[in-house]
């Protein structure tokens, strides 16, 4: 993933949920964020 390529970390995903799929991102920075796409 792009993520790594700049020093991140992908922590889980990207996985499928009710919702469309989400994943866990570790920033090179040490932010924590979960990224959803939403399907319709």
């Amino acid at each position: 993933m792009i993520v790594e390529e700049h020093g991140g970390e992908v922590i889980d995903g990207p996985d499928q949920v009710p919702t469309g799929r989400n994943a866990t991102v570790r920033h090179p920075g040490g932010v924590v964020l979960e990224y959803v796409e939403h399907t319709a």
